[in-house]
């Protein structure tokens, strides 16, 4: 499909993300920004005179009622993740949601249910896919120039400067830290790159090091991913160096760097594999920007790179498996 499809969408959420990356990334995919609707009418009017978009929504309601919104891109917190989707899906609108899908298995796999019943497309915004380093790995993976993949190891480990919003601090709101705001991210790679195959959790560690919370700053995972071994890493209180992707196979090994990019600008980024490939990103598109223009392509049949609601449920089980491991999280 080699003409840009243009949706008409509106956000939920004026504030975070939202506001600080996701008006400016549907702009520059060249989509159309109708409005956002966050928690209060006055946000959602202040929000329209800081990005210029035309209208203001009163509610969340109001937006959903606005036939002129074609799409929904939902970056509320993690707890309203799920009935926001499940409310715009029901208006009849296709949803891009930010990740986590939802905050249990369950409810991450009603609304994947919801959306395919009503033939309208759900996808969980882990933009990492779009990462160029990333993609070139997937690639690599699947045409087998790396042989049979052995092991994966995706790790995104960053002390963050301070303590976030109140609720992600709070398992029942958040679902866990380190897991749902940036190990959801490492999960999908590790799973995407091996094709989504049958899953096993063998063990995990869910552990506050840094800061004195009630939910994790560090969790690692072990899983069996089909014949391969994953290791998944996230941390909110503990430094690593720079996030990073790598598959070792029979064949060789190649690894992606600089791929989980949270914010606006090029991609950045690096691949090295066994084979002697250097390569570097830093004038590539922004994954987000293109994560909203290919959603787009894919409400009007084109194949579609990103995560769907499904995928985004296999991510949430896995999670929800890890949480529920053992006696919590270790301090």
């Amino acid at each position: 499909m080699d003409e840009q499809v243009r949706l008409r969408w509106g956000l939920v959420g004026t504030g975070g993300f939202a506001d600080a990356v996701f008006a400016t990334v549907l702009k520059n995919a060249g989509q159309e920004l109708l409005g956002a609707a966050g928690s209060a009418p006055q946000g959602s009017a202040a929000f329209a005179m800081r990005h210029g978009t035309p209208r203001t929504y009163a509610s969340l309601d109001a937006m959903l009622r606005d036939p002129q919104v074609e799409a929904v891109w939902v970056a509320s917190p993690n707890h309203l993740h799920e009935e926001h989707v499940r409310m715009a899906l029901a208006a009849g609108k296709h949803v891009l949601a930010e990740k986590p899908l939802a905050t249990t298995a369950g409810g991450a796999r009603d609304v994947a249910d919801l959306a395919a019943g009503l033939s309208l497309r759900l996808g969980v915004g882990y933009q990492g896919r779009f990462h160029p380093a990333l993609a070139e790995l997937h690639r690599r993976v699947r045409e087998g120039a790396l042989g049979d993949v052995a092991h994966i190891r995706a790790s995104w480990l960053t002390q963050y400067a301070g303590l976030p919003d109140a609720w992600r601090l709070r398992p029942e709101s958040s679902g866990g830290w380190a897991i749902m705001d940036i190990g959801t991210h490492t999960l999908d790679a590790a799973l995407w790159l091996t094709g989504f195959p049958a899953a096993r959790l063998l063990g995990c560690r869910l552990s506050a090091q840094h800061w004195p919370v009630a939910v994790e700053d560090l969790a690692v995972i072990l899983l069996e991913l089909g014949n391969a071994a994953a290791v998944i890493e996230a941390a909110t209180g503990v430094q690593g160096p720079i996030n990073r992707v790598e598959v070792h196979g029979t064949a060789g090994w190649a690894m992606a760097t600089g791929v989980f990019v949270p914010r606006l600008g090029a991609a950045g980024g690096r691949l090295r594999a066994s084979d002697g490939t250097q390569r570097s990103y830093d004038a590539a598109p922004n994954p987000y920007e293109s994560q909203a223009a290919a959603f787009a392509a894919w409400t009007a049949g084109a194949e579609y790179a990103g995560a769907t609601g499904d995928e985004g449920a296999v991510n949430i089980a896995l999670l929800e498996a890890a949480r529920n491991q053992g006696d919590g999280v270790t301090r």
